[in-house]
């Protein structure tokens, strides 16, 4: 069995790990989304916020960063449409970055009657006063929106 071995320090040193933050957003508004577009989900209900992060929220919500460091994106959205008329259309989930597409999440093919999730996680660094939003699309004839569950429509930074 091995033993830990210490060593002494003969001068001050600070030790420091990596800090926890926390940000997550939901929302139930149910957001229509039209066809052919990439649009801004609202996720308008603040759970908690550990770093102070500044939110817009609305058709333009979006995160900004307060300090500067690597954030870490994890979202869940669920569609609240179960119809999906033709097969092979597509579901889309995209990072956007200072409004420019960072990341490209998820991508789904609809397929008959069952509800869909468009899911995603990406890490990002930004620099303080950078922001980042989610975005989500589809191609389906038609507008389809998402979720009013806030359980099934959420984003984590």
């Amino acid at each position: 069995m091995l033993s830990p071995a210490f060593e002494s320090i003969s001068q001050p040193v600070t030790i420091t790990r990596g800090r926890m933050t926390g940000c997550p957003f939901s929302s139930a508004a149910g957001q229509t989304i039209a066809t052919a577009t990439t649009a801004i989900v609202d996720f308008g209900t603040k759970v908690y916020n550990t770093h102070d992060g500044s939110v817009v929220t609305g058709a333009s919500w979006k995160y900004i960063a307060q300090i500067s460091g690597k954030f870490s994106v994890a979202t869940r959205m669920r569609w609240a449409s179960t119809a999906w008329a033709a097969l092979g259309n597509n579901i889309s989930t995209f990072l956007y970055k200072n409004g420019s597409e960072y990341s490209y999440l998820d991508n789904l093919h609809t397929s008959g009657t069952t509800a869909k999730f468009g899911n995603g996680y990406d890490e990002v660094y930004l620099l303080a006063g950078e922001y980042i939003d989610i975005r989500a699309s589809h191609d389906e004839a038609g507008s389809k929106s998402l979720d009013a569950n806030a359980n099934r429509l959420t984003v984590s930074i």
